[in-house]
């Protein structure tokens, strides 16, 4: 199951950038971030490793992220371990357009305890993509 969200965004990659590679912010714009477990990650690097606490289907659950992949200032891929054995491989890019830039979240959930919950699951993942990239575009549009 895999979902992705672009929201176009009045402001140059490198504000939107610096808001989305700001990991230990997630808070002010990621609408189903409920913290870290340990110290919260500043920057993203390649293998960097750390443990967020999420809102999922109403309840809290953990999700274990590495840094896979890292493009400075246009895209951050990830490889997350969640609960029931599901993996998650999330990718987010920033695009220069005419008008600012282009964001887009792109999630892809796998595991057998998808089959109970596939469709609810993609719901709220797409709503969660919806408001979380409306809160960053509104937090850089503002600055």
């Amino acid at each position: 199951m895999s979902v992705t969200t672009s929201i176009e965004v009045k402001a140059g990659a490198p504000a939107v950038w610096a808001v989305l590679s700001d990991l230990g912010n997630l808070g002010s714009w990621m609408s189903n971030h409920a913290g870290y477990v340990g110290a919260a990650p500043q920057a993203p690097a390649p293998g960097l490793e750390y443990t967020e606490r999420i809102r999922v289907l109403g309840m809290p659950q953990e999700v274990r992220w590495t840094v896979a992949d890292l493009a400075e200032g246009s895209r951050i891929v990830q490889e997350g371990k969640g609960p029931m054995g599901i993996s998650i491989d999330a990718e987010y890019t920033v695009e220069p357009t005419a008008d600012g830039s282009r964001l887009t979240v792109s999630q892809a959930f796998s595991g057998a305890a998808l089959f109970a919950v596939k469709g609810q699951l993609e719901r709220e993942v797409k709503a969660a993509q919806e408001s979380s990239l409306a809160k960053l575009q509104a937090l850089v549009e503002s600055a």
